[in-house]
């Protein structure tokens, strides 16, 4: 396993008071967690609900932490012209040192249509988001781009900061045939969810197909699966087992893990269970 990466998903509704939040990355970080990982949302369409800006989270776990990767999980393109995210991407990659993950998808109707947020053809418009977003992180005053869209027209645009690292990966939350497929066009990584080892690995396949198809590199795209884990050695204490989860004590755990791996995941962005959450950080540092 030496070449996989574990990182923690944080649920909602996210921990109150919202400080805990900086403990909890300091733990992962001690534990050798790779990742964390916030869900963007405005509504958690949870309770109770406590669903707080994620962007200022994550500029205050750069503050807290100095390796662990931090990373959106996931954004969406509606809610903020690709110029303000790319904007604010490039702001947490200099507070981080270059420890930011831009995870990003095609959104959804509850955290839009109760405010009114258009988000007609989510696809194209994630497509063209990204597009934006790249070039305005490699321009400056003197590299001015034009752009003529068909949800955004830039004309001499350019940012006055870009990011630390080279760009900024780019991991799209992609379930469907489409966003699989741009996975392998443009994607730094893939996240998808609700997958069983056997799943996976059909729609692994998909990405690899499409990166053959835009002569892409497969090995540049981190393989990632975002899968909700449950581990006690009580059995009575454990949720029920699904084939898109890894529930058990500790070996049976390695077992489901190891599965998951032989399908070609790389790196694991954990829904932590429980039931005793710190004993789950642990097994899996």
């Amino acid at each position: 396993m030496n070449d996989v990466k574990f990182g923690m998903m944080l649920l909602y509704p996210l921990p109150r008071p919202i400080q805990r939040i900086y403990r909890l990355s300091e733990r992962l970080e001690d534990l050798g967690f790779d990742s964390l990982w916030l869900p963007d949302h405005i509504l958690a369409m949870t309770s109770p609900e406590f669903t707080p800006d994620t962007w200022s989270i994550l500029g205050a776990l750069t503050t807290k932490t100095e390796k662990i990767k931090l990373a959106t999980g996931v954004t969406c393109p509606h809610r903020r012209h690709p110029a303000v995210l790319a904007q604010t991407a490039a702001t947490i990659d200099h507070l981080s040192n270059g420890r930011f993950i831009m995870g990003i998808g095609a959104g959804e109707g509850y955290n839009l249509d109760p405010f009114g947020i258009e988000w007609e053809k989510p696809v194209s418009k994630l497509i063209e988001s990204i597009k934006v977003m790249r070039q305005l992180w490699r321009s400056d005053s003197s590299k001015k781009i034009d752009f003529d869209g068909e949800f955004y027209t830039l004309k001499e645009a350019y940012l006055e900061i870009n990011p630390v690292q080279e760009t900024i990966p780019i991991y799209i939350g992609a379930n469907g045939h489409k966003t699989r497929r741009m996975v392998g066009e443009m994607a730094d990584g893939w996240i998808p969810t609700l997958e069983s080892p056997e799943t996976y690995k059909i729609h692994l396949e998909e990405v690899k197909a499409s990166a053959k198809e835009f002569d892409r590199n497969i090995d540049e795209i981190d393989m990632c699966l975002l899968i909700s884990t449950a581990i006690s050695e009580e059995e009575e204490d454990l949720p029920g087992k699904g084939e898109n989860s890894v529930v058990g004590n500790v070996n049976e755990a390695i077992e489901e893990i190891d599965e998951f791996i032989k399908s070609g995941v790389r790196h694991f962005c954990l829904w932590n269970l429980g039931p005793d959450q710190k004993e789950v950080q642990k097994a899996y540092g």
